[in-house]
């Protein structure tokens, strides 16, 4: 069976084995004829151990009768057995490493295992440099995201208690309205009292008309985008109301999606999400809610809080009717930014909202619709 040697070290290895398991070096086939550098070695410090033996004799030789030498023989003597100066044969140390180096490149395996340990050394040192700072930069980041987590948190809490006051209630609590329950209350509605009845309305605000709904024409096409126009007052909704008819306009009424998307983006644009404005809905005394329209404040068709084209703009648990907090009723619509829903929804509130809660001051706003 073949095998292979190295010729550093003079370890026997295995046909396939071609570099040294002792000293790394590369091993060459082993034909009988392999001079290792062991045996190199070997073989040179036979032979300067000969000339060393071989120029003390020719020292001896020199000296005189007494057995001492001169200073200068002894001196030179020496040197001529570690220089190669002697007569019988030069000598040079390069010879006991076979001839420059050779007990270097015997360790050359030893060499290139402690460059490669070095190698990886370094590789590591740059990978945890490269991401440390990345980490830094990370645990900043989370640290940034948990301090606006926490002040937007703050803000939510914030916005939640300026809301309308029937958000310091259970928006699901049914105790608040019940479809089921008996309309004939006397103190939400009688159908047998005067419709001028003033515990719907404020005493100073003029009674709509819900005996009669109000009948659109061709001339009057609610689907359409128009021009809107959005002010910033604190006012109640029937002042509101009436200033828009004034201007040549009505309150808006909100009838499309699209319309809806158009008046939302003009808030956006203006900048003005944080106003809760009044919109042209109200209710009489049958708990429902539509649109009014004209001087007469007519009712028209559409039940804001029964079609389902309208259900999903209102705020959950919407309306309300009354605010149980300060034993309210509410009988107008706005609308408003829910930052913790981050949508814009709809509410019923009294005729005058600052009166219940001053605290809405220079939020309170209207939006007027022009055709």
């Amino acid at each position: 069976m073949k095998r292979r040697i190295c010729p550093e070290c003079g370890q026997i290895v295995s046909e396939y084995t071609f570099f040294c398991t002792e000293c790394g070096s590369k091993t060459v086939e082993d034909d009988g004829t392999v001079r290792t550098k062991t045996d190199q070695f070997e073989k040179n410090k036979e032979e300067s151990r000969n000339i060393q033996e071989n120029q003390t004799l020719n020292n001896q030789e020199r000296f005189d009768g007494s057995g001492k030498g001169t200073e200068e023989e002894i001196r030179g003597g020496d040197s001529g057995a570690f220089s190669g100066s002697s007569a019988t044969g030069s000598f040079d140390g390069n010879q006991l490493y076979g001839s420059g180096g050779g007990q270097d490149q015997g360790t050359n395996g030893k060499k290139w295992i402690a460059v490669l340990a070095g190698v990886i050394v370094c590789l590591c040192i740059v990978i945890v440099v490269l991401l440390l700072p990345r980490k830094s930069k990370k645990d900043s980041g989370l640290e940034e995201q948990s301090e606006m987590a926490s002040v937007g948190a703050k803000e939510d809490t914030e916005e939640i208690q300026e809301t309308d006051l029937t958000e310091e209630e259970d928006g699901n609590d049914t105790e608040d309205y019940d479809e089921t329950e008996d309309y004939n209350d006397a103190e939400d509605y009688d159908e047998t009292e005067d419709d001028n009845d003033t515990e719907d309305y404020d005493e100073t605000e003029e009674e709509i008309d819900d005996t009669e709904n109000y009948e659109d024409t061709e001339e009057n096409d609610e689907t359409e985008i128009h021009e809107y126009e959005l002010f910033v007052d604190d006012v109640s909704w029937s002042e509101a109301y009436q200033a828009c008819l004034d201007r040549g306009g009505y309150l808006v009424r909100i009838n499309t999606e699209e319309e809806y998307d158009e008046i939302l983006d003009q808030i956006y644009g203006e900048e003005k999400e944080n106003i809760k404005f009044w919109i042209g809905g109200a209710r009489g005394k049958d708990r429902k809610y539509h649109w009014v329209y004209g001087e007469d404040k007519e009712f028209g068709e559409d039940i804001l809080n029964k079609d389902s084209q309208y259900m999903d703009y209102w705020l959950e648990g919407e309306p309300s009717f009354v605010d149980e907090a300060t034993d309210t009723k509410e009988n107008r619509m706005n609308m408003f930014y829910m930052k913790n829903l981050d949508e814009w929804v709809w509410n019923d509130v009294p005729d005058d909202i600052l009166e219940a809660a001053s605290f809405y001051a220079g939020t309170i706003g209207y939006i007027c619709e022009y055709e």
